[in-house]
């Protein structure tokens, strides 16, 4: 081959090294709550998910029904408790979990009593995930800035403590609730990865699904106006 010939074929071999770099570094970060290959959980997420970061979640001790958690009085936030109604079609209707930020126990209303009446949008975290991180402040802020709307966690992990304590650690004033058992993610079929979002409607009904970190209050704002 002409020296010239070597040449092109050297450039384009550096092009598509720099087309394939740049599409991996594109992957957003989700995380496996199993330790599973998260591509290929579901096929809804196959497409965001295909470069994963995998983990698996920490052992340790599952909090038993009605555990208490200690909550600084600067910490302190109550979920949010509904409008009165009782979406009996929601999807949340038979989810009961205790908020975590107003310091656990037993819980007393179902999620889609405790949701029903605002658009809601509800992120599954964990205390161990590096992305939520980096996401609770972003959903803390948005929160603040829009009360016509529920902005909601759950802590997807046995140890509440732990989420009570990491969101005291950035200062993230968010409404979460505590999910020992994974109810929330069953009850919305959720593929093991975190950080997600789901966007429920005012009547309950499921909105949108959002896998992956929301990185800016106003990616939040256009999803939410996207779906409600």
């Amino acid at each position: 081959m002409s020296e010239a010939g070597t040449n092109k074929a050297r450039i384009a071999l550096l092009a598509g090294a720099v087309v394939v770099g740049l599409g991996v570094a594109a992957v957003p970060v989700v995380i496996s709550l199993t330790g599973e290959n998260a591509g290929t959980s579901t096929p809804e997420t196959s497409a965001v998910t295909s470069g994963v970061e995998e983990t698996d979640a920490p052992d340790g001790p599952v909090d038993a029904t009605g555990t208490r958690y200690t909550v600084a009085d600067a910490q302190r936030i109550d979920c949010p408790t509904g409008d009165g109604s009782d979406p009996q079609d929601s999807e949340l209707s038979d989810v009961v979990v205790p908020c975590l930020t107003d310091g656990g126990g037993a819980a007393e209303t179902s999620m889609a009593q405790a949701l029903a009446g605002k658009p809601t949008l509800v992120n599954v975290w964990a205390w161990w995930c590096q992305p939520c991180r980096a996401e609770l402040p972003v959903l803390t802020e948005a929160a603040a800035k829009h009360p016509e709307w529920n902005i909601v966690g759950v802590h997807a992990n046995g140890q509440g403590q732990a989420g009570a304590d990491l969101l005291a650690d950035l200062d993230a004033r968010l409404p979460a609730f505590q999910d020992s058992d994974g109810a929330f993610a069953a009850a919305a079929e959720l593929p093991s990865v975190i950080p997600v979002s789901v966007i429920y409607r005012a009547d309950g009904s499921r909105a949108s699904f959002h896998p992956g970190e929301i990185t800016s209050v106003e990616e939040l704002e256009e999803l939410m106006g996207a779906a409600v």
